[in-house]
């Protein structure tokens, strides 16, 4: 839950100090989302740990309890930072392909190095 915290507050500093970006606020919103569902699982009161009555006084229903809850959370998080960084690996990869470079000077480097 630490890690989570600590990224989600490097993110928002950084968030505020470049403005916003489309990565950036994926990031912060899915590691916002990661400490969110760490915060439910730790914050729960006991009766949330126990099944039958004594799970009276729990805010979760049984059926979908603070687990489920927890999971949504963090699937919700893998979905925003994986779409950030597989978008980020896209944009690379269109700046290293849309380089163009001669087939002689490819050819006269592969020669330099024989």
């Amino acid at each position: 839950m630490g890690s989570a915290a600590i990224c989600t507050a490097v993110l928002a500093v950084g968030l505020c100090q470049r403005g916003p970006s489309g990565g950036l606020a994926m990031a912060l919103g899915g590691k916002t989302s990661s400490f969110l569902g760490f915060l439910v699982v730790v914050s729960v009161p006991g009766s949330c740990r126990k099944v039958g009555k004594e799970y009276e006084g729990c805010p979760f229903q049984e059926i979908f309890n603070q687990n489920a809850v927890f999971h949504v959370l963090i699937i919700i998080s893998l979905i925003l930072v994986s779409s950030n960084h597989v978008g980020s690996q896209r944009a690379a990869w269109h700046i290293t392909t849309s380089i163009s470079v001669s087939p002689a000077a490819q050819l006269g480097t592969f020669a330099e190095h024989s």
